[in-house]
Formats: structure tokens, C-alpha cells, sequence
């Protein structure tokens, strides 16, 4: 479960959860690379190198990863999303 909220003034809080030990210690670093953060911030930041300076990808089944990447998409398109909406109010 992966709930999404932006506040006001476009800050980012991602609270996350899995039944499975592995899936939530990676939505735990999700959630770290990207509380707190504008949604700017969010667009501009590349968490696929981050993962890769602390060699995440390495210790990951390709399954794993693949479903890492498609959560980090999720949350990158819930900031453009939420972005484009403020970009046309």
C-alpha cells in the first residue's frame, strides 16, 4: 500500500507498506529519497543513479528491481500529474 500526498506548497509525503520484508525496506528508501522534496525536486531527481551509488540493483532479483522501477515511475507520474493540474489553476 502506497499512499501519496502533496500538500500546499507541493511538498511530497509518501507513506508506504508491504507485507513482504524486502518490498518494504524499498519502499522505505522510496520513501526517503523522495518525503519532503518539491515536486520539482522529484522531477529532477534521478533515483535510478542514487539506487546505483548504493549498489541496490546488485543484491536485487531482475523481478525485484523491475517492480522498484515501475513504483518509482508511479510516484514520477503522480508529481507531473499533480504538477500539470497547479501548472493550469
Amino acid at each position: 500500500m502506497v499512499d501519496f500526498q502533496v500538500d500546499n506548497v507541493g511538498l511530497v509525503a509518501i507513506k508506504a507498506t508491504s507485507d513482504s520484508a524486502i518490498v518494504k525496506g524499498l519502499l522505505s528508501l522510496i520513501s526517503i529519497a523522495f518525503n519532503g522534496k518539491h515536486l520539482e525536486q522529484i522531477a529532477n531527481f534521478d533515483v535510478i543513479q542514487w539506487f546505483d551509488q548504493l549498489d541496490l540493483k546488485s543484491h536485487l532479483t531482475p523481478g525485484r528491481t523491475q517492480g522498484l522501477e515501475a513504483i518509482i515511475r508511479t510516484v514520477k507520474a503522480h508529481c507531473d500529474a499533480i504538477t500539470t493540474k497547479l501548472d493550469i489553476e
